[in-house]
């Protein structure tokens, strides 16, 4: 199955960051995001640290990336928008959407990167007075660059779109602001500030001198009204400013400062009448918001907010006709309530945040490049993977076609093993749940058998070197199959097993800061007692320079194996890509018949962990999600989502999610989808986007040839230090490993490690 192309990966740069607390950019992407997030999207916004101050890495389901800036007036949004665009660059997204005529070279730099972008234009901001000269003639640049800059180029306003159109001949895209008002709840804020519903009027903007606040300030004083006037808002850098409003509208003007959230809606809901003074182009959130509530609008006449009024809007141009206005709606009351009405309708037709992020959907989805082509899967080969995944988790009634088009019977029979599915496929033949033709039968009941045999041998074998351990007093923890042998044999009885995996304490490991190392114990194809001379992570690894002290040649001390995961690959992946949870295994454990095993929240992690990176290696095989789901049944995820939030979710999600993922798809439980949807911002999200779309065939041993492989491993490091690293390793490859102690390629041949993980499979359109 290729990698599907419905999900969208999305970054949002240019603003302040979410939660919004500051203006219509924060607000429309505060909007925006997560209704892209909650349609399966990933969804990245950039944040400025300060003044966001959330302290989550996510945000309703989207991930925030929180970078630094200067606070300064003219410094802050260029600084941070350019590490966003610096960041953005690296992570490959399909889109990026930039807010900000101001950010256009940022903007053009992302796309010179290869990046589609989208770039959002407000209002003609050289225009506005908060600018001094040198910065407004940057602003003309920017504006002048703006229409070339990015891949698609909008706005929310119609002027602003027949002002790009006459003077610079370039067609921008239009999609209008939102509103989605909050119930008309009463929640304190009122009576903070002594109100009555519908016993004032409202303004709620920035307090800079283009928005000409002070021309409300002024009507205030004027008008013969019989309510006060509520200015809601702040600005930075404009201090002396704020301070005149303030002073000239002392006895008619009640000023709140800055308020969002529930606040901002109540005070907007119960107003009287709205009035908007800004003279600045563009569309305004806040004019839009206040039509929504069903206010009755009075606003200044200029063009982008007649555009956005239409004849549900009141306009004036001067002090005096706001002074009429303001006259003629506190003594009329049917008229008023018949704009208001007009009003609630037009924001409710026009200006609807649904419809908004889906024209956002439409044009992200225009501008992201074409998925690369992929190897077609083979067809007789699939079809029988397919139906053996029907068989374990679905409809025992289907087995009976599943020769029947579907391959050769030797096709058949080498799927079932590469899967290890035979004892478990002839334990379900025996209980009579499966009718199959007696050829097939009959195989899988004599694989039952044999993997009885192979138990006892197997359970022999732990007791033979569990107690060499503890002759040579090195302490030795059974893991997965191991740990399952000894605390619920019965249940494992359909397993394939030929391994024995522990970790063990040994003096050389505690000297390189690894407390333990994990070992594999592979028995001889004949499944006899001895122990096979060679694991099959030696035999991966090529070579292994370190042998235990008491191994100097094959077989002479037969009870020891001959290597550990000391080879300088292992220690330099647990101290950089891999997750070391052999920690967290070490502290929870429980005895069972003497011995110390992993307890059950132990035994999630680690199955939950090794089945994701099987599956991004392309090792995985159903038995595994099996393990994990027979698993999930005793603890649900909440062992997995402890360890990745105490790990640290953008370091370590990726170990568990592909796992998760997979065995979702059989498992009807909330939690299961929950744990997922908290755990996807935090992965690489091509990663995410192919396991949700891979099949077991995709994740197959047999179809791993297939498919080429991609050897840099810094294309799925999900922090700048890890990528820098990676690609700094990958250039020149480091004569030892961080140990010092062992000679070995360093982080190249990590690259190795797991190479499916790096496929051009996984990598289209990146």
């Amino acid at each position: 199955m290729t990698a599907t192309r419905s999900r969208l990966r999305i970054a949002m740069l240019g603003t302040r960051g979410i939660p919004a607390n500051y203006g219509g950019f924060e607000t429309c992407v505060e909007e925006v995001a997560p209704r892209l997030a909650a349609m399966g999207h990933d969804v990245t916004v950039y944040c400025r640290v300060p003044p966001i101050d959330y302290l989550a890495d996510v945000y309703q389901g989207v991930r925030l990336v929180k970078l630094p800036t200067i606070q300064n007036k003219y410094l802050d949004t260029v600084f941070h928008t350019s590490l966003a665009a610096a960041h953005a660059a690296l992570h490959g997204y399909d889109a990026a959407l930039v807010f900000g005529v101001g950010n256009s070279p940022q903007a053009l730099a992302l796309r010179l990167a290869g990046q589609p972008v989208v770039l959002n234009v407000d209002g003609l901001d050289w225009k506005r007075a908060k600018w001094p000269g040198p910065v407004k003639r940057l602003l003309r640049f920017a504006e002048r660059l703006a229409g070339g800059a990015a891949t698609r180029t909008l706005t929310d306003s119609r002027n602003v779109q027949n002002y790009y159109q006459d003077r610079y001949g370039v067609e921008l895209d239009y999609i209008p602001y939102g509103a989605s008002p909050a119930k008309p709840a009463l929640n304190g804020e009122l009576a903070r500030f002594e109100l009555e519903p519908g016993g004032y009027y409202l303004y709620v903007g920035r307090l800079e001198p283009e928005n000409r606040v002070i021309d409300l300030v002024e009507a205030a004083r004027k008008a013969d009204i019989s309510r006060p006037v509520v200015i809601v808002g702040d600005a930075p850098y404009s201090d002396e400013y704020i301070a005149t409003l303030v002073e000239r509208g002392a006895e008619h003007v009640t000023f709140t400062g800055a308020i969002y959230g529930d606040g901002y809606w109540e005070l907007n809901h119960h107003a009287h009448a709205y009035v908007f003074p800004v003279a600045s182009d563009g569309t305004h959130p806040a004019l839009i918001e206040a039509m929504a509530c069903g206010n009755p609008v009075l606003a200044r006449g200029i063009p982008d907010n007649r555009a956005v009024g239409g004849d549900a809007v009141r306009y004036f141009d001067t002090v005096d006709e706001l002074v009429e206005l303001m006259e003629w709606v506190d003594r009329e009351t049917d008229k008023p309530r018949q704009l208001g009405e007009a009003a609630r309708r037009r924001a409710a037709i026009e200006f609807n945040w649904d419809r908004v992020t889906n024209e956002y959907l439409k044009l992200a989805t225009a501008i992201r490049k074409p998925a690369a082509a992929q190897p077609e899967a083979g067809g007789a080969e699939r079809q029988i993977v397919d139906r053996l995944e029907t068989l374990v988790f679905d409809d025992p009634a289907a087995a009976g076609f599943i020769t029947e088009d579907g391959g050769t019977p030797d096709e058949l029979i080498q799927q079932i093993a590469i899967h290890g599915l035979g004892p478990l496929l002839g334990e379900r033949v025996l209980r009579g749940e499966l009718a199959l033709p007696s050829e097939l039968a009959t195989f899988l009941v004599r694989q039952v058998e044999n993997n009885r045999r192979r138990l006892n041998l197997l359970s022999n074998d732990l007791e033979r070197v569990l107690a060499a351990f503890e002759r040579d007093k090195l302490e030795a923890l059974p893991l997965k199959g191991s740990a399952l042998l000894l605390a619920r044999p019965n249940e494992i009885g359909w397993r394939p097993m030929a391994d024995l995996d522990m970790l063990v304490r040994h003096p050389v490991q505690q000297e390189v800061n690894l407390a333990y190392a994990h070992a594999g114990y592979c028995l001889p194809l004949n499944y006899s007692t001895g122990l096979s001379g060679l694991t099959w992570k030696h035999m991966h690894y090529e070579y292994c320079e370190y042998q235990w002290p008491e191994v100097t040649e094959p077989g002479e001390h037969p009870d020891h194996p001959r290597d550990i995961e000391s080879h300088p690959r292992v220690v330099e992946m647990l101290r950089g890509i891999r997750w070391d949870i052999t920690g967290w295994i070490a502290n929870n454990l429980v005895e069972v018949h003497g011995r110390r095993i992993p307890d059950e929240r132990a035994m999630t992690l680690h199955l939950a962990v090794h089945a994701s990176i099987s599956a991004l290696d392309s090792h995985l095989r159903m038995v595994q999600i099996v393990d994990l789901a027979r698993q999930l049944e005793r603890t649900g995820p909440g062992p997995v989502l402890a360890a990745v939030w105490k790990s640290g979710p953008l370091e370590h999600a990726r170990f568990v999610y592909p796992a998760l993922a997979l065995v979702a798809r059989h498992c009807d439980d909330e939690r299961l989808l929950r744990a997922l949807d908290s755990l996807r911002p935090y992965l690489p999200p091509a990663m995410a986007n192919w396991i949700e779309g891979a099949s077991y065939y995709d994740l197959s041993w047999s179809t791993r040839h297939r498919h080429p492989v991609d050897e840099d491993a810094a294309r799925w490091a999900v922090t700048l230090r890890e990528r820098a690293r990676l690609r700094l390793n990958a250039a020149f490859p480091l004569p030892r490993d961080l140990s010092g102690r062992y000679p070995g390629q360093g982080a190249r041949a990590i690259a190795g490690w797991y190479p499916a993980y790096y496929r051009d499979k996984l990598l289209s359109g990146t």
